[in-house]
C-alpha cells in the first residue's frame, strides 16, 4: 500500500462525499498507486454516518475503510482513530472539506522517496470561497501545516 488517506468528517455530509470523489479523481492520475481511504466520523447527527457507512468507491487502486466513532473527540483523535488502521506507507491528514481533486500524488510520493530527512510535506491549497469574506473573518487565508 503505497498511501493511506485519513478523512475525518462531523456533520459535512455533502461536502465529504465531494472530497471522496475529488480524492479519487486524484488517485486516478497515478495508475500505479494503490491507497486506502479511512474516512472517520466524529459522532455526526447529519446524514454523514450513513453516508461514510454505505460509500463504495468507483477505483479498483482503492481499499475502503469507514470508521465511525461514537463519540466526537476532535480532529486530532479523529486522526488517531484512521492511524490505527492506515497501512500505507505515507498518510495524508485531510479535512473532510478539502477538495483535491488535482493532486499529483506520484510526484508527492517520488519527493518523499528521494529526500529521507523529510518527514512531513503540504501542497500549495488555494482558498476558494463561496460566502462572503467577511463571514470567514476569524479563519486564516492559507492553511495551516503540522509537521
Amino acid at each position: 500500500m503505497n498511501l493511506s488517506v485519513i478523512v475525518v468528517s462531523y456533520n459535512t455530509a455533502e461536502l465529504t462525499l465531494q472530497t471522496l470523489d475529488a480524492l479519487q479523481k486524484s488517485c486516478a492520475l497515478t495508475p500505479d498507486l494503490t491507497y486506502e481511504l479511512i474516512v472517520v466520523d466524529n459522532a455526526s447527527t447529519d446524514a454523514s454516518p450513513e453516508l461514510i457507512r454505505t460509500y463504495e468507491p468507483t477505483s479498483k487502486q482503492c481499499t475502503y475503510i469507514p470508521i465511525l466513532s461514537k463519540e466526537n473527540k476532535g480532529f486530532g483523535a479523529g486522526n488517531n482513530l484512521g492511524l490505527r488502521k492506515a497501512t500505507g506507507e505515507y498518510v495524508l491528514l485531510l479535512n473532510s472539506d478539502l477538495i483535491a481533486d488535482h493532486v499529483n500524488f506520484e510526484e508527492l510520493i517520488d519527493y518523499m522517496d528521494t529526500h529521507p530527512h523529510v518527514g512531513g510535506l503540504t501542497v500549495r491549497c488555494w482558498i476558494w470561497r463561496k460566502t462572503e469574506p467577511s463571514r470567514w473573518k476569524n479563519f486564516s487565508p492559507a492553511p495551516t501545516t503540522w509537521c
